[in-house]
């Protein structure tokens, strides 16, 4: 059974799937495409995650250093002989920095604001089916770069306060209630996160203000519950348990793997399914930029 939709360009009846899934299926090169793109159009935002992890994942967990990780592989027997030990740490350390910095740009923590709207708003057109990919993207760029930009930049700072803040409360300075407050904070980071499903699609289909799109994307996130924190649940398992798993167990051959997955399907995947929920929700609830 299909969804008819308005095509915006022609004026006539489209069909769009009702299934996710069947929409996906039609459209999966398109998806990897945009995968590709997305990944490299974000090196910098990479390179912003990997100083962010850098500076503030050691206060989360004081290990997490190329001089500390090899005595914490041999403390806990993952490594027996003392000599390999510094060898492992430097390897685990870059594999494990690799895997949390994809992740943060991923999970759209530090991303490229205006390409993402872009890719959004060309995704909204395919499912209505009616995307030309240089036309659209250019489009939804132009429209929404102030918005997005601004979005990516708080983005940033929110993430980096809360993850300081849950660096500084893991190492007890409040005694007992440093638990309730590193609680707190994890908390709002993962309502931050789930924001960030909503927040470009919005900004890519809708008019409107920055204020409004996170009003929204915070209203959706909690009146939405389920489908939002399964879905972030799925982004910690395409962006850090499902790499994390290839490249510690099989190597380089799961180190390869991986990597074809970063760069074929994880990015372009949820970003398609975050545009595909959105937009149904803003057809039931918010006024449809037409």
């Amino acid at each position: 059974m299909e969804l008819k939709r308005q095509n915006y360009s022609t004026g006539e009846s489209v069909e769009v799937p009702k299934s996710f899934m069947r929409a996906f299926g039609r459209n999966w090169s398109k998806v990897m495409g945009c995968n590709a793109l997305i990944l490299l159009a974000n090196t910098l935002s990479i390179l912003i995650s990997l100083c962010m992890i850098m500076f503030i994942v050691p206060l989360i967990f004081p290990f997490f250093m190329p001089n500390k990780l090899g005595d914490f592989l041999v403390q806990n027997g993952f490594v027996t002989d003392i000599g390999t030990a510094e060898e492992a740490a430097n390897s685990v350390f870059y594999m494990a920095s690799l895997v949390l910095e994809l992740m943060m740009t991923g999970m759209l923590f530090v991303i490229n604001g205006p390409i993402q709207a872009g890719i959004c708003y060309y995704f909204r057109n395919v499912l209505t089916g009616d995307a030309r990919f240089k036309t659209d993207f250019v489009k939804g760029m132009k429209m929404s770069w102030k918005k997005a930009l601004g979005a990516s930049i708080l983005s940033i700072f929110v993430t980096a306060i809360l993850l300081f803040n849950i660096g500084y409360y893991q190492n007890g300075f409040l005694g007992s209630a440093s638990v309730f407050f590193k609680g707190f904070f994890t908390c709002i980071l993962v309502f931050w996160g789930n924001m960030q499903v909503y927040t470009y699609p919005l900004i890519a289909c809708t008019k409107l203000s920055l204020k409004d799109v996170y009003k929204n994307s915070a209203l959706l996130s909690i009146t939405k519950f389920p489908f939002t924190f399964c879905f972030f649940l799925l982004e910690v398992v395409l962006f850090l348990v499902l790499p994390g798993v290839l490249i510690f167990t099989l190597e380089q051959f799961g180190y390869a793997v991986a990597m074809l997955f970063y760069l074929l399907f994880s990015f372009g995947f949820t970003t398609f399914l975050a545009t595909y929920k959105s937009w149904k929700l803003i057809q039931d609830y918010i006024e449809e930029e037409n």
